[in-house]
């Protein structure tokens, strides 16, 4: 609106309405505020909320994920190396092509990507040592 283009406090006003609605859909802002219509406003707040956040400062600060690695890269001869491998577009060595070759194939045996190990902690950890209780008989 061309009264709210002149107005000295344009840019606090839509701050405070932008705080104030925050949350609410588009049908339930209504009326022209700070020069903006409700789905005027409703959109800008989307907009807002989509823009990537500021990077943190420092080369301490934590990044977001996707970012640089958090620990040391798995070790060749490993699923999660091969994996390493191709997503850098690196060669594959044969440690890591044959790491991968056996989880595919325990993972078309079993059904599951846990070892067998894992698979059986976990089995302890939820039945105790005992293992399932029986079923009934007939």
């Amino acid at each position: 609106m061309a009264i709210c283009a002149a107005c000295p406090v344009l840019a606090p006003c839509r701050a405070a309405v932008l705080t104030r609605e925050k949350g609410l859909p588009k049908c339930r802002r209504e009326g022209v505020i700070a020069g903006l219509t409700g789905p005027q406003r409703h959109a800008l707040e989307r907009q807002a909320d989509r823009s990537p956040p500021e990077p943190p400062a420092g080369p301490g600060a934590p990044r977001a994920p996707g970012g640089a690695p958090r620990g040391r890269p798995a070790p060749c001869g490993t699923r999660a190396a091969y994996q390493r491998h191709l997503r850098l577009r690196e060669p594959v060595d044969e440690a890591c092509r044959r790491a991968n070759a056996r989880s595919a194939g325990r993972y078309r045996r079993t059904g599951s990507t846990r070892g067998r190990d894992e698979a059986a902690l976990s089995r302890e950890r939820l039945w105790g040592p005992a293992g399932p209780p029986a079923p009934p008989r007939k």
